[in-house]
């Protein structure tokens, strides 16, 4: 009989999975056959101990201290019931082999339960969807062309081979060329840098005339600067002392002086 799997993913105050802590918890069990949704548990989780949620996580996640004091539970709480949970399944993340798996295991020693990791697979969706679709430049250049890259990591080799790629994404027929024109290309999101660290990006305002600055990433992602200005200028100082290249923060003080008397 084909076991039953449980996929699962935590969010956590950082990354050290010895001394940061799982603050939310989603599992859920998949029959073996079908793959269909058959239970779901979840929760956030307060730790006991003292303990900081980093920047970088907070932006992530956008779980707070005061979040976790209404509505987290204490892990030893629910611990026997994640094992239950878990028993006799193999086990699903998202790149998490190396990480939800990890912190999983540690937080769960920390309190004295033990999460068996013998006798499952840990089926890894990211790790195999790499393994099935290589990313470096010597696997395009290979997939595309049919041939080795010699001499790969040599920029003058690397820049050949990149033309090479770029040429077969735009155009010819057939199973290895994508056929994309130059106006598909360039309508595409992922080709466009309005700031270096890709933090910050242009879109379209309300008047189509008109261009306003969103957040590209983070807990504020696709809202607009000067409204988290308003809303959350913590977010801001942290943005701007830790994120914001001297490009995007230049970027940012003009978009703000122009801004700030229609605010």
């Amino acid at each position: 009989m084909v076991k039953d799997i449980v996929a699962f993913d935590v969010e956590t105050t950082g990354l050290n999975p010895q001394k940061d802590f799982i603050i939310q918890l989603v599992l859920k069990k998949l029959t073996g056959d079908t793959l269909e949704v058959k239970e779901t548990r979840q929760w956030y989780i307060e730790p006991i101990h003292a303990y900081e949620i980093t920047p970088q996580a907070q932006e992530k996640h956008g779980i707070t201290k005061e979040f976790l004091k209404k509505n987290g539970v204490p892990l030893k709480s629910i611990a026997q019931e994640i094992l239950d949970f878990f028993d006799g399944c193999d086990i699903l993340t998202f790149n998490g082999n190396t990480f939800d798996v990890n912190f999983l295991y540690s937080n769960l020693k920390q309190i004295e339960y033990e999460f068996d990791i013998n006798n499952r697979i840990f089926y890894d969706a990211f790790l195999m969807y790499k393994k099935l679709h290589p990313s470096t430049l010597e696997a395009l250049y290979l997939h595309y062309t049919g041939n080795i890259l010699d001499g790969a990591h040599n920029a003058f080799n690397d820049v050949d081979a990149t033309i090479e790629v770029f040429k077969h994404l735009h155009q010819g027929p057939g199973d290895r060329w994508e056929g994309l024109t130059r106006a598909d290309m360039d309508k595409m999101e992922e080709n466009y840098i309005d700031s270096p660290e890709r933090s910050v990006c242009y879109k379209p305002g309300i008047n189509p005339d008109e261009k306003i600055i969103v957040f590209a990433t983070g807990k504020h992602k696709d809202e607009e600067f000067m409204k988290v200005c308003k809303q959350d200028p913590s977010y801001i100082k942290w943005f701007m002392d830790n994120v914001a290249s001297e490009f995007t923060k230049n970027m940012l003080r003009v978009y703000y002086n122009k801004h700030r008397s229609k605010s």
